[in-house]
């Protein structure tokens, strides 16, 4: 009896270590797993934040173009992405970042694609910013970063809407707001025409464009569906911050909290890209006295040479104001509310 009993215990024993090799197996396992995950996700958002010039346009195009982005999501999902972020104030092409980011790896997965597509150009005008030296690159630099960012918006243009203007009425919605987009730049205007369009098919013909949205791995289901009590925390924690900051009167006379409260203010309510955002950034900093207008347009200059989102002159007048904390005060508060914004939308998109 003694040695069945002996047996019976150590054959439990071996269970029990063969079962706790087993799991520490599977999580090691999922731990490189993980590991790669963002590995990859910090390479690649670390490339285009080195390589991405000329402005949001572009930034798409090359996003477009990736090839790691058609093992993602297809192109039918990655417009309608797109046109989620037009329709929302802030950075449409870090909003874009931020979202891929998150359906790869949830949360941390957005947060590292931000930190990687804008670390190189925020670094460069935090240092510029403190330095104080207004870098102004020369003017035949801008030119030809310019000039050769418009060659991948237009291949982009073209590959959106073969893709989806496949009618008659779509390629005359397609023409009709290329058109009128040419004949203003008022920052409105983008979520205006996307509501015309989708209401024109909508009510002439809603059978005339199928686009159908297929998120290419699996996992990636998972990170975004069920999250609606999530989109809603960080929708009401962007209005929270929107409304407390603004109410920070009596604080207003210390410079870090006024800056947090331009620069989210502003991320808050301004469509249209880095272009609309600047005549607000000058009216809002200049005329008080954080920076003048020299530093200003310096910094407008600069950013402009610079890969990455036009946001991130956040970090230049925000180290010429204040200094290198400044910087991460003012480049956190601009960006912070289209971060809020695209994760309160994705769980409903």
């Amino acid at each position: 009896m003694k040695i069945l009993f002996f047996i019976l215990v150590i054959s439990q024993f071996v269970e029990v270590k063969g079962k706790q090799r087993i799991i520490a197996l599977a999580t090691t396992q999922q731990s490189r797993k993980t590991k790669k995950m963002y590995a990859n996700i910090a390479k690649r958002y670390g490339l285009l934040g080195l390589t991405a010039f000329g402005g949001p346009q572009a930034h798409v195009a090359l996003i477009l173009k990736q090839p790691w982005r058609a093992q993602l999501i297809d192109e039918s999902t990655f417009i309608s992405l797109y046109a989620l972020t037009q329709y929302m104030p802030g950075p449409s092409s870090t909003q874009l970042v931020i979202a891929m980011g998150t359906l790869e790896a949830g949360w941390q997965g957005g947060l590292l694609a931000l930190a990687c597509w804008s670390a190189p150009a925020t670094l460069a005008m935090t240092a510029a910013g403190t330095l104080s030296r207004g870098l102004t690159p020369p003017p035949n630099v801008q030119a030809g970063l310019s000039a050769a960012a418009v060659a991948l918006v237009a291949n982009a243009a073209l590959m959106i809407s073969k893709k989806c203007a496949t009618d008659k009425l779509t390629r005359t919605i397609c023409i009709a707001s290329a058109s009128i987009a040419m004949l203003t730049t008022n920052p409105i205007l983008f979520p205006l025409l996307l509501t015309a369009g989708a209401i024109a098919v909508f009510t002439l013909n809603n059978n005339a464009v199928h686009v159908s949205t297929t998120l290419k791995q699996a996992s990636i289901q998972s990170q975004i569906i069920n999250k609606k009590r999530a989109g809603l925390i960080c929708g009401t924690l962007w209005l929270i911050l929107l409304l407390g900051l603004s109410a920070c009167v009596k604080f207003k006379e210390y410079q870090l909290v006024s800056l947090a409260d331009i620069f989210y203010r502003t991320g808050s309510l301004v469509y249209g890209g880095g272009q609309v955002v600047l005549p607000f950034l000058l009216r809002e900093l200049v005329e008080p006295k954080y920076v003048n207008e020299a530093q200003f347009l310096d910094g407008f200059a600069l950013v402009q040479a610079m890969p990455g989102p036009l946001f991130n002159i956040a970090a230049f007048l925000g180290a010429v104001a204040a200094g290198p904390l400044g910087a991460l005060v003012s480049w956190t508060a601009l960006f912070l509310p289209g971060l809020l914004l695209i994760w309160t939308a994705l769980p409903f998109w």
